[in-house]
C-alpha cells in the first residue's frame, strides 16, 4: 500500500498549521528588524513650533537665514526641504549630511538648528519659500522671505544725491550770476542813457 494513505488527515492539517505559524513568525520578525532602523516620524502634531525670520541678503556674499524651535531643545533634524512658493517641487533637500539640488543652499549647522545658508547670494533669490522640516517629533512647513540688494547701493544712492544736490547749487549759482548780470547791465544801460541825456543838454 502506498505510505501517502497512512498519513492520518489531521497530522496534514497540523503540518499546514505549523509551517503557516513558521512564516508569520518570520514576517513579523522581518517587519520589527525593518521598523527598527526607520525612524518615527508623525504628522504635523503641534509637539513642536519652527519659527524662520526673514534674511536681507548682500549680493555675492553669505547669506544666513536664522530658523529655530521655539520652546524645545531636545529634537533632531532628520532632513529639510526647500522650496520657493511659485514652484511644486523642492530646489533643494538635505536628509542627514547629504543635500542636493542646489549646491549654494545648505544647513548652516545641523546639529544646532534648521538655520539655512546661502553661499555667493544672488539677485534671483529673493522671494518667498517654503521650508519644510523633518523631526523625530513630527514635521512641520513654514513660510519666509528673502530680499537681497547691492553692498554699494546705499553709497551710491548717496552719491547720487549729493551730486543732484550740488547740480542743483550750480544752477542756482549759475541764476544768480544771470540775475546780478542782468542788474547790472541794467544799471549800465540807465547810467549811459543818463549820460547821453546830460551831454545832450550841455551841448544845448
Amino acid at each position: 500500500m502506498d505510505q501517502t494513505q497512512n498519513i492520518h488527515p489531521f497530522a496534514i492539517v497540523k503540518s499546514l498549521f505549523t509551517f503557516t505559524f513558521r512564516v508569520n513568525m518570520s514576517s513579523v520578525k522581518v517587519m520589527l528588524v525593518v521598523s527598527l532602523f526607520i525612524p518615527a516620524v508623525r504628522p504635523d502634531s503641534g509637539l513642536f513650533e519652527l519659527e524662520c525670520l526673514p534674511a536681507v541678503g548682500i549680493l555675492a556674499q553669505t547669506t544666513v537665514i536664522r530658523c529655530f524651535f521655539k520652546d524645545t531643545t531636545d529634537i533632531q533634524i532628520l532632513g529639510v526641504y526647500l522650496t520657493k512658493a511659485e514652484q511644486k517641487e523642492p530646489f533643494f533637500r538635505q536628509v542627514g549630511s547629504e543635500g542636493s539640488g542646489d549646491p549654494r543652499f545648505s544647513l548652516e549647522n545641523l546639529e544646532v538648528g534648521p538655520s539655512l545658508q546661502i553661499s555667493d547670494t544672488v539677485f534671483s533669490d529673493e522671494g518667498k519659500y517654503r521650508y519644510r522640516v523633518i523631526t523625530d517629533r513630527g514635521a512641520k512647513e513654514i513660510q519666509f522671505s528673502i530680499s537681497v540688494t547691492d553692498s554699494l547701493s546705499g553709497s551710491i544712492l548717496k552719491r547720487a544725491q549729493s551730486a543732484l544736490q550740488n547740480s542743483v547749487q550750480a544752477v542756482r549759482q549759475v541764476e544768480l550770476y544771470k540775475e546780478k548780470v542782468a542788474t547790472i547791465n541794467s544799471r549800465v544801460a540807465t547810467f549811459l542813457q543818463r549820460l547821453t541825456e546830460f551831454e545832450w543838454k550841455t551841448a544845448n
